[in-house]
């Protein structure tokens, strides 16, 4: 996927993907390359030792997710994402307004 891609996914600040993806490329965990369609854009790829960190961390994860998330229904967790999706596009917002 792109970076802006990736970025829209995690629902993340721009430069902050960057500078998580110099780290994570540095220990060698994703790679980055030129996207052939369109020059502006980068790809990015998980490397085999990425891969297999990610297939470490996941099931821990997921762990993780249902215990915070327990006792919530699907309807409250969409409800809960829609509402965290407008607080950071107000967040946004309010920093423009503030430059």
């Amino acid at each position: 996927m792109s970076q802006r891609e990736l970025g829209d996914f995690l629902v993340v600040d721009r430069s902050n993907v960057t500078g998580l993806l110099d780290r994570m490329e540095k220990a060698g965990w994703v790679r980055r390359a030129d996207d052939p369609a369109d020059r502006r854009v980068y790809r990015v790829t998980l490397t085999p030792p990425g891969r297999k960190l990610w297939a470490k961390v996941t099931p821990r994860y997921r762990a993780v997710l249902e215990q915070v998330t327990r006792g919530m229904s699907a309807r409250q967790m969409t409800a809960c994402t829609t509402a965290l999706k407008q607080m950071e596009q107000a967040a946004t917002q309010w920093k423009i307004g503030r430059k």
